[in-house]
């Protein structure tokens, strides 16, 4: 397996997931009547998800750099 290529992979979607994530954000500074609670959700969702494609690309990457621990 060729964990580097993965890790970069993961790093490039996590960075796609954080430009979405600012989109909302920036929804949610601009809106006066939109459900504040929905995109409050969405945010955490996508912060969510950028935490976790993260975490996988470090292990990733200490698995490409020899490193078998988490």
């Amino acid at each position: 397996m060729d964990y580097k290529a993965m890790a970069d992979e993961y790093y490039k979607t996590a960075e796609n997931l954080q430009r979405t994530q600012r989109k909302y954000e920036d929804q949610l500074k601009t809106c006066k009547a939109c459900n504040r609670e929905k995109l409050n959700g969405t945010i955490a969702y996508y912060r969510s998800l950028h935490r976790e494609m993260i975490h996988t690309a470090v292990i990733l990457s200490r698995r490409a750099d020899g490193e078998y621990a988490e």
